[in-house]
């Protein structure tokens, strides 16, 4: 074999590893990008940030979620949304145990600066709990799926998610003023100076203490 052949057979090989490294498996432990402007950061939470769980060595079938009806009432995988008439208002991420607000289609469009954002969170009641609140951004971050894309996150669990920034509640220590966000079309996180601009949120909660 030639060695144009060689270098041929080279590349398709190391396209198709690609392309299977992309449909069956996150990046490497440093998968979160991070930015201030156009500057890369590094990250305002921990690779392991939660305890015993490693989302750079998740593959795409490790996602594990759960419907969730009024009082967290488990429910059928099949049960449609409540847009549509279902019980379907909030999903558990099974690895995580949050609990997260799904949006609705009146809701999803929905802006807020920061301060608003914090306030819709703290007065809503949904599914029989009043103590949610506007997500860290570790934990907005758990809800990246790297194989997905636009949005960069399970539709299929959380319908009308759109491919825009949602804020978290995690302020920079050298910037007090500042707060992270993710944009959910591509994944990445952001850093925000200005508490004023609007971007969506989604509120989560906990049963754990």
């Amino acid at each position: 074999m030639g060695k144009a052949a060689y270098s041929v057979l080279f590349l398709l090989m190391m396209s198709l590893s690609s392309v299977f490294a992309a449909a069956d498996q996150k990046p490497a432990a440093d998968y979160a990008e991070c930015y201030d402007n156009s500057i890369q950061v590094p990250c305002p939470f921990p690779a392991d940030y939660f305890e015993g769980l490693d989302f750079a060595k998740l593959r795409c079938a490790d996602y594990s979620y759960t419907k969730l009806g009024h009082e967290g009432a488990e429910l059928d995988d099949h049960e449609v949304h409540a847009d549509y008439g279902g019980s379907w208002i909030m999903t558990r991420d099974n690895l995580t145990g949050l609990i997260w607000e799904i949006k609705t289609s009146k809701n999803k469009k929905d802006l807020h600066n920061y301060n608003e954002a914090v306030t819709y969170a703290k007065n809503m009641e949904l599914g029989g709990y009043a103590d949610w609140r506007v997500p860290t951004a570790g934990e907005l971050f758990s809800l990246v799926n790297q194989c997905r894309f636009a949005p960069a996150i399970d539709d299929e669990w959380f319908p009308n998610t759109l491919p825009e920034s949602y804020w978290s509640s995690t302020a920079d220590r050298a910037e007090s003023e500042g707060i992270w966000r993710i944009r959910f079309g591509s994944g990445i996180v952001l850093f925000t100076y200005n508490r004023s601009a609007v971007y969506h949120v989604r509120a989560v909660r906990s049963d754990n203490p």
